[in-house]
């Protein structure tokens, strides 16, 4: 799985980005010459280098464990988008748009956080410096004057630990918020390196797209956006007594927390051309020409007479016919014409790749 270790990998790579040479190109619109093979070789190599998942180089990555690399499988994805398959195109602009749409997203709530968190800390220090008569204020029974906030307390004492008063929710909100900040800081800037890859892998497969899903902690800020919602409400019913100056802060909290931050699951699209029964034409277990052997076969077939990713686009697209590394169908004779073959090709630049740039 992808989660687990991302904070420590997200910091350590965004003080990387510091570094003179870091910056990388983005693919925004179609052209008419394509090097989308290196794109998705160079931010695939940024998100190995991550330390996310258990492959340590790009060339490595298999995330759906479908016995076909990662990188040969956006080989055969650059082939169908720079050769003009407009399915292929739309669905992964679909996802490269929702990967920006996340970043928008993740930047917000980086924002919202860094300007509230010590404000709703500073209200719970306040409520739980209260003495005498205007302790009552900061009790949870003073909530049953105007329910249901007394039942919303309660569900949340029930999931956020070390919750006795009032003050103590917002303390306790306020440092998941700041941890929230310094976890969630580097999301940003860093996802802006990996939007092709990402767009790549979330619709290379089903279980390609639930790993990359799962670096979007949308439960995590979820329950955090729920607690906001409870202490606003608090705060903006916040009943006199307490004393002029708290009340005045707590109007003002109520009005500072506002909407709270809420992440959304990427929409992505798994890449189906819609020409073969099976769909998911990319995956492992799809057949990308149609012709009975799958990707992972003929992956194997590509791996065990040691070739790579463009001898696996011929395979699986058939570009040139039975000539491709590792056919077990290729005849002896064939063997002799094979380099000519490819040579052909290349000059008559039959497998150009168009980019997005």
């Amino acid at each position: 799985m992808i989660s687990g270790k991302l904070k420590g990998a997200l910091v350590a790579l965004a003080v990387a980005m510091l570094l003179p040479g870091a910056a990388f190109a983005q693919i925004d619109t179609w052209t008419d010459s394509c090097t989308l093979d290196d794109t998705f070789a160079t931010e695939g190599s940024i998100f190995a280098s991550l330390g996310l998942v258990d492959f340590e180089t790009w060339a490595e990555f298999d995330v759906d464990a479908d016995s076909v690399p990662d990188a040969w499988q956006a080989q055969l994805l650059a082939y169908a988008l720079c050769g003009g398959n407009a399915t292929a195109q739309a669905s992964f602009d679909n996802n490269y748009a929702e990967v920006e749409n996340l970043i928008t997203e993740f930047t917000a709530l980086v924002s919202y956080i860094g300007a509230n968190n010590d404000d709703v800390t500073a209200f719970g220090v306040a409520l739980n410096a209260l003495g005498g008569p205007e302790a009552a204020c900061n009790s949870p029974a003073s909530l049953a004057a105007a329910p249901p906030l007394d039942t919303y307390f309660a569900a949340l004492q029930g999931s956020l630990p070390g919750i006795v008063t009032i003050g103590d929710a917002y303390i306790v909100v306020g440092a998941i918020m700041a941890d929230s900040a310094s976890e969630y800081g580097p999301f940003p800037p860093v996802l802006g390196l990996l939007k092709n890859v990402l767009a790549e892998l979330g619709g290379q497969s089903t279980e390609a797209q639930a790993e990359v899903l799962d670096i979007v902690p949308v439960a995590d800020v979820a329950t955090l956006a729920q607690a906001l919602t409870v202490l606003q409400a608090i705060a903006a019913n916040f009943v006199t007594a307490c004393g002029v100056t708290l009340d005045a802060q707590a109007v003002a909290l109520a009005t500072t927390i506002g909407t709270p931050p809420t992440l959304s699951v990427p929409a992505l699209q798994v890449f189906d051309l819609g020409s073969k029964a099976a769909g998911e034409d990319f995956a492992g277990a799809g057949d990308y020409n149609g012709d009975s052997v799958t990707n992972a076969q003929v992956a194997g077939y590509v791996a065990g007479a040691s070739g790579n990713e463009n001898d696996f686009v011929a395979g699986a697209t058939g570009e040139l016919g039975d000539f491709w590394l590792g056919n077990p169908n290729l005849p002896v004779a064939g063997l002799l014409g094979l380099g000519a073959a490819v040579c052909g090709l290349s000059a008559a630049g039959a497998l150009t790749l168009r980019r997005r740039k």
